[in-house]
C-alpha cells in the first residue's frame, strides 16, 4: 500500500514531521522534505516519507508521500485514518482518495467527509473544493449538495 495525502498549503512540513515522528516512531533520516517539483528525485527515492510543502496559493498543495514500507509503522492504517491523525496533532486539512466522489476532506477535528472537487482547474490552480456531501462544522462556507443531487450524480454507497 501507498500513501499521498494532499494537507492544506499552510501546514507546517516540520510540525508534519514532528507528528510522523511522535505516532509513528518514523526516524529523521527516513523523510526528507522535498521540493515542490518532483517528490521522487534522487533525495527522495531513498526515503520512508517524502513531503512536499505548498505553493502558497491556498490549496491543498503540502503533499505527503509514501511507500509500501511505510506501512509497517503505521500498522496498515488506511490513507483516511493517518490523515485524520496527522490533521487533529498538526490542526490542518487533507484530501485523500476515496468515496464516491473520488476525494475526502479531513479536518482539524478528525471529520472525514466526502467533497467535490472541479475537475476541470487541477492542473492549473490545484484541487479546488466546490461542495461536500455532508455539512463541515469546521468549515461552513462549503456549500452542501442535496440527497437529491447526490441521488442523481453519483453512484449508490456501498
Amino acid at each position: 500500500m501507498g500513501y499521498r495525502i494532499h494537507f492544506a498549503d499552510g501546514t507546517d512540513t516540520k510540525q508534519l514531521m514532528a507528528a510522523l515522528r511522535a505516532l509513528y516512531g518514523v526516524q529523521r533520516n527516513e523523510m526528507v522534505v522535498a521540493s515542490t517539483g518532483d517528490p521522487r528525485s534522487r533525495c527522495a527515492s531513498t526515503a520512508t516519507v517524502v513531503v512536499t510543502p505548498g505553493v502558497g496559493d491556498g490549496r491543498y498543495g503540502c503533499r505527503l508521500f509514501a511507500g509500501a514500507a511505510f506501512d509497517e509503522y503505521t500498522g496498515h492504517l488506511s490513507a483516511r485514518r493517518l490523515a485524520a491523525a496527522l490533521c487533529v496533532v498538526c490542526h490542518t486539512q487533507a484530501l485523500v482518495a476515496g468515496g464516491r466522489t473520488g476525494w475526502l476532506l479531513v479536518t482539524g477535528d478528525g471529520l472525514v467527509t466526502e467533497v467535490v472537487v472541479d475537475d476541470d482547474v487541477i492542473l492549473e490552480e490545484g484541487v479546488v473544493i466546490v461542495a461536500a456531501l455532508a455539512a463541515i462544522p469546521l468549515m461552513p462556507e462549503i456549500p452542501v449538495r442535496t440527497a437529491a443531487w447526490c441521488r442523481e450524480r453519483l453512484p449508490p454507497e456501498v
